[in-house]
């Protein structure tokens, strides 16, 4: 393992060298070049002159301009989808999370080293912290009324599964957006299909989310809320009855009954994140304490923070004092200290899926940029075949007082001047074609005139292609391009600059 992490860090220790040494080889060529430029007034109007002499150079200038722009569109539509998820993503989970590690009861079982009331205890007044909230999690089966057969067990087991989230619902209105999950939809709301949004149903209650519902000829059941994409798999709509089954925090040999209990679906909830909105059921505390005939009333709890970019300090903070109280281990599976295993950020979380997603951007961007290196290579061609057609004019420019520094100045500039207006060409478009409202119109004429679905919406879950532009992006994929383009131009240049003029004078 650490041979492979040396191999890995040897390898990008070595392509940041080569960079570094390819954009000091560029600047130190552009520097020459605009020196030459500056000293002899005739060298950039020749430039100028040279590139308008042919057509071809349109070519070089227009493959350019299409790669840049097609950086500039993909990354700023792989940036739409990242800022999306991450806000779907975000929208499930609180800023910090405290997940305690059970500690023997001395009965041969676990319990948690505290309860909640002594976590709030130990952290009133902690800085950054503003308000906390119980969650008690667990897992079942819920089964839809009528539909509990070996048949249907067989067949959609998975959807039966269910990850159950007991709250409190006035505590974890104050540190996760679970007001808004309970909302109604908007039309242009992340995170739901066509369908999840024509059955979405909210609580009738929206301030008592949980509240019982009345039914004739029988008692109240006990509420749940269903994720809306749950709902629509087992085709459960508001007022159903559902049961779940679980294993019981006693649960043995001698006691292999599994608890059940029935709850009436109040209404569902949608939070964007796909997962979250297909796994989960959320419960009261109180009913899921009774599912478990257990007064456990809590197995993590929830942190809402005044600033998330105060999440380190205030993790350090709150480990220090759940340390003291001895309601936290503090240390990690290996028993090194550490606070990330037990009081997690929203990111931490989620990193393996966030991890993926920024790579397939950056593994994206880096594989389009070749569409630039290819066009690159095209200025390359264009600029050997000029240096070819003008070496009589390089040795009549020798013959009368030119240097050799000021003739390959005159093709430098020329490859710049190409890469230049390629890029400012590849970015006006790029920045046009990056907008949403563009987006939408390019989407809607390739399926109106040629049936090409370029975007589905139940794919991705959402109403349209996102797009969010980065001008830092923009920067760095312009001074890449200007960085490949110079580099291409000096081998040309210097060619030409070290043609003898007496040759070139003879060259037909």
């Amino acid at each position: 393992m650490l041979a492979e992490i040396t191999q890995v860090v040897v390898f990008q220790s070595l392509a940041v060298g080569v960079a570094a040494l390819l954009v000091a080889a560029a600047l130190a060529a552009l520097l020459f070049s605009f020196v030459q430029t500056f000293r002899r007034a005739a060298v950039l109007p020749l430039a100028v002159r040279y590139a308008c002499s042919r057509w071809i150079n349109i070519v070089s200038v227009a493959g350019v301009a299409l790669g840049v722009a097609a950086i500039i569109v993909v990354m700023s539509v792989m940036n739409g989808f990242i800022s999306t998820q991450r806000r779907m993503i975000r929208g499930s989970l609180s800023d910090l999370t405290i997940q305690p590690r059970a500690v023997p009861d001395g009965n041969g079982s676990s319990r948690m080293p505290g309860s909640f009331e002594e976590y709030q205890s130990a952290l009133e007044g902690c800085p950054h912290v503003v308000a906390l909230a119980p969650r008690f999690i667990w897992y079942g089966l819920l089964f839809p009324k009528g539909v509990l057969d070996i048949f249907n067990l067989g067949r959609e087991g998975q959807d039966f599964a269910a990850k159950i989230i007991a709250v409190d619902p006035n505590a974890e209105f104050k540190v996760s957006e679970f007001r808004r999950w309970i909302s109604p939809v908007g039309e242009d709301d992340p995170g739901l299909r066509d369908v999840e949004r024509r059955i979405y149903t909210p609580p009738g209650d929206l301030d008592r989310p949980f509240a019982r519902l009345e039914r004739s000829g029988s008692l109240p059941k006990d509420a749940l809320l269903l994720g809306v994409s749950k709902a629509y798999r087992l085709r459960l709509q508001k007022a159903d009855r559902v049961e779940i089954t679980t294993f019981g925090t006693k649960s043995s040999r001698e006691n292999p009954t599994p608890p059940n209990q029935l709850f009436d679906v109040v209404g569902m909830f949608h939070t964007g994140d796909q997962e979250f909105d297909s796994t989960v059921v959320l419960i009261t505390i109180p009913s899921l304490q009774k599912l478990l005939s257990t007064d456990v009333n809590f197995t993590e709890i929830a942190v809402k923070l005044d600033d998330y970019r105060n999440a380190d300090a205030a993790r350090e903070e709150i480990g220090k004092r759940l340390l003291a109280k001895k309601l936290i281990k503090g240390r990690d599976y290996n028993g090194l200290p550490s606070l990330k295993i037990e009081i997690q950020t929203w990111e931490e979380q989620k990193q393996n899926l966030l991890a993926a997603v920024d790579n397939e951007r950056s593994l994206l961007g880096f594989i389009l940029f070749f569409i630039v290196i290819v066009a690159t290579f095209i200025q390359f061609a264009t600029l050997s075949m000029m240096v070819n057609e003008k070496t009589r004019d390089i040795g009549i420019l020798s013959t009368l007082g030119a240097s050799w520094g000021e003739i390959l100045a005159v093709f430098v500039d020329l490859g710049v001047a190409m890469s230049l207006a390629g890029e400012i060409a590849g970015v006006a478009l790029g920045l046009f074609l990056a907008r949403e409202s563009t987006l939408a119109a390019v989407e809607r004429f390739l399926e109106d005139r040629f049936g090409l679905k370029m975007f589905n919406p139940d794919v991705y879950l959402l109403k349209s292609l996102p797009s969010e532009v980065d001008l830092v992006q923009v920067a760095i994929i312009a001074g890449a391009t200007l960085v490949a383009g110079v580099l291409f131009a000096i081998v040309p240049a210097v060619r030409a600059a070290r043609l003898d003029p007496a040759r070139a004078l003879r060259y037909e």
